[in-house]
């Protein structure tokens, strides 16, 4: 599901960047981009806890990228 979510979310973030500013699939794929990059980050840092793989690494790059795009979506 992790590398799903990441998939979608470079997928999405490449349409969000060549479509029309402002245009309803601008928008749209916007949205869904947050969503998947929400998804990704969470299920990464449920990964680094559960997995023990390097939570000291994982768990703060989570955290940090989950808040740039919290904080991007509530700028726009």
């Amino acid at each position: 599901m992790h590398i799903v979510a990441g998939t979608l979310g470079l997928l999405t973030g490449f349409v969000a960047l060549y479509a029309a500013k402002g245009g309803s699939v601008h928008r749209k794929s916007g949205m869904l981009f947050v969503y998947t990059m929400v998804t990704m980050t969470v299920l990464g840092m449920v990964i680094a806890v559960t997995r023990g793989v390097a939570p000291s690494i994982n768990i703060p790059a989570g955290l940090i990228t989950f808040t740039l795009v919290i904080t991007a979506l509530i700028t726009v």
